[in-house]
């Protein structure tokens, strides 16, 4: 077996161990503060502290996998069932039980890629919390000048210079030049942080395509009782949403679940390279899962446009970063350009540069 395998399966044990009350009161102490570092492990923890039933399903069902593929999507499926969308209760007096252990109906799941499971938050001390972005906005708002009823395509300001020409010829007259067009950007907010709102701005609903894993119980190929405990996976994709599909990616990025959210942000980016909602928190979610090269390009992407609702907080938060990768000579830089803006970080760019 593979040593990721070999893993898998260790995991599981120390769940099952640690459900069935086996553990010694030092291993239960490790490996709840394993579980605080680790979202998915709770998760699965707390689905079959529900239902301690489920373990001998997870045993007989999937476990016996060598494919470890298989193995994090089955994991994965049964906390994630366990936990919204197996469950149903017979009646209120009564306590939940799980539904029957043969699925009738395809359920669906996302799966996150490895290499952004396996990451950890950084330190508390660090981390970019919608609480510190939300104080900001109530200071200084992004601000939202169009209306709900002004569904324009258009949504450019021409920012004009007026002067006088030298020659007395034709002192009474004013020369108008245009020197910047600004795009004046829709809002909306979700979970108390600012987002582009794509369907006014573009006067169209912009759809995901999402990616998901259907588990359909026992696979058409397998015939016979020997075959029974044999399941399939299957990928499925559909259009959803844009605004949904965001909505759901911002409530796990104020929920501090980042790899969550960095997965959403990531499937945006790729379909829609410009997004600036993704980019944005893309890069505080990688900034907070300690990507920071990946954070770096993210804010990099937006402070380099011409106009960008999120070029304040973009170079701000691109100085942390570079602070991290210690790249300070540049971050100095950076930090001269926000005192000389005297704009909402200006005072903290101030403070900040002295410890460069």
């Amino acid at each position: 077996m593979s040593t990721s395998s070999n893993h898998n399966n260790t995991n599981f044990e120390k769940i099952e161990s640690y459900v069935s009350g086996d553990m010694t009161a030092s291993e239960k102490n490790n490996f709840e503060k394993e579980m605080v570092d680790n979202s998915f492990l709770q998760d699965a923890v707390d689905g079959f502290s529900s239902t301690p039933n489920s373990i001998d399903y997870f045993n007989s069902k999937l476990r016996n996998k060598s494919n470890s593929k298989y193995y994090i999507i089955g994991i994965s499926l049964i906390s994630m069932l366990l936990i919204s969308s197996i469950f149903w209760k017979v009646n209120e007096q009564e306590s939940i039980q799980i539904v029957s252990q043969e699925f009738t109906q395809p359920i669906e799941i996302e799966i996150l890629p490895i290499e952004i499971e396996s990451l950890q938050v950084i330190s508390k001390q660090d981390e970019i919390t919608t609480v510190i972005l939300a104080e900001k906005n109530k200071v200084r708002p992004i601000e939202n000048t169009i209306t709900e009823t002004e569904l324009k395509k258009d949504f450019t300001l021409e920012i004009v210079e007026l002067s006088i020409p030298d020659d007395e010829e034709f002192e009474d007259e004013i020369i108008q030049t245009v020197v910047k067009v600004k795009i004046n950007y829709p809002f909306t907010y979700y979970n108390d942080l600012a987002v582009v709102d794509y369907r006014r701005y573009e006067n169209r609903e912009k759809s995901i395509a999402k990616t998901t894993y259907v588990y359909s119980g026992v696979g058409a190929n397998y015939e016979g009782e020997s075959s029974k405990n044999k399941s399939e996976f299957t990928e499925k994709t559909v259009q959803v949403s844009y605004m949904a599909y965001l909505e759901e990616s911002m409530w796990y990025f104020s929920k501090a679940k980042y790899k969550n959210a960095l997965k959403r942000f990531d499937v945006i980016s790729i379909q829609y390279k410009a997004d600036l909602n993704a980019l944005f928190y893309g890069g505080l979610s990688n900034y907070n899962l300690g990507r920071f090269t990946f954070a770096l390009t993210n804010f990099e992407s937006i402070t380099n446009l011409e106009d960008t609702p999120f070029y304040e907080e973009a170079l701000w938060y691109k100085v942390k970063t570079k602070i991290k990768l210690e790249q300070f000579k540049s971050a100095k830089l950076d930090l001269k350009t926000i005192i000389s803006d005297r704009g909402f970080y200006a005072k903290q760019a101030m403070e900040l540069i002295k410890t460069l």
